[in-house]
């Protein structure tokens, strides 16, 4: 869990850095007005959750995690911060962890077995927004210390097209457009 947050304050780092010293604002966004910056940093986000070798076990419903993030982002999060810890905190080492054991015993008889972290699609969203809770909490105190307007329509949308493998731009792209915008920060 700790190198789950590690992972998120350092995404944030890539993002929030270019635009140090100036006033943060998260506003809703334009659903007709694509904001590139938003949408490339909810993707790059969503990119490092699914090169992460431990979180891809987890295989969260993007669209899930892109609403309790972004529901924290504009502090309206259906459930607190500290009861998405201790969800969280609860289902790794309560929940996961016997059905990580079952899955090993499995593993060992049958080399085709698959780890399924979730005892159905209902927890599966529970899980994944309360995911979101958790690491919007962790961007949003870093977002209050930069520069930076973030349209969460946006950001949303890069999400959960990185995490489905949908990006309407590539990701050379994406790294030139956030090199081009700290270039002008």
């Amino acid at each position: 869990m700790k190198k789950f947050f590690l992972l998120v304050v350092l995404a944030c780092a890539t993002f929030a850095t270019p635009c140090m010293g100036q006033k943060s604002k998260i506003v809703e966004g334009d659903p007709r007005t694509i904001d590139t910056l938003s949408y490339c940093l909810g993707a790059v986000l969503a990119v490092e959750i699914r090169n992460d070798k431990e979180l891809v076990l987890f295989n969260f419903d993007a669209e899930s995690l892109a609403s309790g993030l972004c529901d924290v982002l504009v502090k309206k999060p259906s459930l607190s911060v500290e009861t998405a810890k201790n969800t969280l905190e609860y289902f790794f080492s309560e929940t996961v962890a016997p059905r990580l054991v079952e899955f090993e015993i499995a593993f060992a008889a049958d080399t085709t077995a698959v780890f399924k972290p979730y005892a159905h699609e209902a927890e599966r969203k529970k899980i994944s927004y309360t995911m979101g809770v958790v690491m919007g909490s962790e961007i949003r105190s870093e977002i209050d210390k930069e520069d930076v307007t973030i349209h969460t329509i946006w950001f949303h949308q890069g999400i959960v097209d990185a995490y489905t493998d949908n990006l309407k731009i590539s990701t050379a792209d994406m790294t030139a457009f956030i090199d081009r915008y700290d270039a002008k920060q």
